[in-house]
C-alpha cells in the first residue's frame, strides 16, 4: 500500500500533474482528456506486464489502485506540523476506471 502510495504521488500527481497543469495553461488544452490518455497508456501498460503470468496478480493490484475512484494526496501542511509520519486526505482521481476503462 504504501509503494502504491508513494507511487501515485511522485509519478501522477506531482511529476505528471504538473506537466498537465502547464501543458493546459500554455496551449489552452483540456486537462481531462490528458488525464484520459496517461490513464490509457498507463493500462496499455499494466496489461502487458499482466501478459506475463509472474506478474499478473500484481499487475492486476496496481490497476485497482490505480485506477480507483479516490486516491491519497500527501497532507504536505499536516506533514510540516507533525513531521514525525506521513499523512495522506482521499482526493478524487484524475484517472477514475470509469474515465478510462472498464476493468475486467
Amino acid at each position: 500500500e504504501k509503494m502504491h502510495e508513494k507511487m501515485f504521488y511522485t509519478v501522477y500527481q506531482s511529476h505528471l500533474g504538473e506537466l498537465m497543469m502547464q501543458l493546459c495553461q500554455q496551449f489552452d488544452l483540456d486537462e481531462g482528456r490528458l488525464w484520459r490518455k496517461v490513464g490509457e497508456i498507463s493500462l496499455q501498460i499494466l496489461e502487458q506486464i499482466a501478459a506475463d503470468p509472474l506478474f499478473r496478480e500484481q499487475s492486476r493490484e496496481d490497476q485497482a489502485f490505480l485506477f480507483q475512484s479516490k486516491v491519497p494526496l500527501k497532507a504536505l501542511v499536516t506533514m510540516r506540523l507533525h513531521p514525525d509520519q506521513e499523512h495522506y486526505c482521499r482526493v478524487t482521481n484524475p484517472l477514475d476506471h470509469r474515465n478510462i476503462c472498464s476493468l475486467a
